[in-house]
């Protein structure tokens, strides 16, 4: 039943007002927030706030974002594009964030993956170390950002 009614949810107004408060945000990024959120909660017993709960928690979610990667991107300008997720993620080491912990935890563990590129593999390698479900959600931070990247121009190096 409440899969039902969150399969009817409008998620439109909420991207939406996020686009506008946050006009920083790429809005592949705020719709790829507004999504995950929404997948997360859709299956909540109570569904009366689901649309301020989803735009409270991908508002939250894309500011951690834009903080860390603006802490990333300040200590290492003209770094280069990064292929994979672990690439992507090492530039993050110096942050004092949890994107910055996780980047520090993926750099000292032997058995994280690089492959496949996909975020199940490295919920799985969370879920095999017993992970805490902050560690999840920070997780799915970085993915999201990750992959709304910019990319580069074709030709540009």
């Amino acid at each position: 039943m409440a899969a039902d009614r969150a399969a009817e949810f409008d998620l439109r107004p909420v991207v939406a007002r996020l686009e506008h408060a946050l006009p920083q945000a790429a809005p592949q990024a705020v719709q790829d927030a507004v999504n995950t959120v929404h997948r997360e909660l859709a299956t909540a017993r109570v569904q009366t706030y689901l649309s301020i709960l989803v735009e409270r928690r991908a508002a939250k979610t894309l500011a951690a974002l834009d903080a860390a990667t603006a802490r990333g991107t300040g200590r290492r300008k003209g770094t280069a594009m990064t292929d994979t997720f672990g690439s992507w993620l090492v530039q993050f080491a110096d942050s004092p964030t949890p994107l910055g912990d996780l980047a520090r935890l993926a750099a000292d563990d032997p058995a994280w993956q690089s492959e496949p590129d996909r975020l199940l593999t490295y919920v799985a390698h969370l879920e095999q170390a017993g992970a805490t479900p902050a560690a999840f959600q920070t997780l799915t931070d970085a993915w999201i950002g990750y992959a709304t990247r910019p990319k580069p121009e074709p030709g540009s190096a």
